[in-house]
């Protein structure tokens, strides 16, 4: 019967290691993924089934560094939402500084910089037509940048000198 007993607790105590380790590499799995929400949760879990004060201290660690990463990301996504480009870039940074493979955050970055070269462009162009000045280069303007930063003042322009 003592032989018995030992042998359901040692199954018991290796289920429960099982569970442990389980809910840790699914944490990091979905981590490695860019899915923060879940890898949030999935350390919680881990930490409650964890009794070894080490392991918890290093899985909450985990699981801060997951909630920081969501919220870099969501902060991210908000500022690029807003047209913020370099709060948007910092906040994607900070992820990929944590989870170089995060394809949200690289994405984004990449959509930051094609902004950041177009308004480049943009600027470049204006400071060409405004040197200028001439019906056709005010045209010009308009037509690659119909809702541009310049396109009412252009729009001006040519009515000005429309009517001239």
């Amino acid at each position: 019967m003592k032989k018995l007993v030992i042998a359901i607790a040692a199954v018991l105590l290796s289920i429960t290691a099982f569970a442990q380790s389980d809910s840790e590499r699914m944490a990091q799995t979905a981590f490695n993924m860019g899915n923060y929400a879940d890898a949030i949760e999935l350390y919680k879990a881990a930490i409650t089934l964890e009794s070894d004060q080490a392991r918890v201290s290093s899985l909450t660690n985990k699981l801060n560094t997951a909630r920081s990463v969501y919220r870099s990301l969501n902060e991210g996504l908000s500022s690029y939402k807003n047209n913020d480009i370099n709060a948007a870039i910092d906040a994607f940074e900070a992820v990929l500084a944590h989870n170089p493979n995060d394809t949200v955050a690289k994405t984004h970055i990449a959509k930051c910089q094609e902004q950041i070269a177009n308004a480049q462009k943009e600027e470049s162009l204006w400071a060409e037509v405004s040197v200028s000045q001439t019906k056709g280069g005010y045209e010009t303007y308009l037509k690659n940048y119909p809702a541009g930063k310049y396109a009412d003042q252009a729009n001006e322009h040519i009515l000005f000198m429309n009517a001239s």
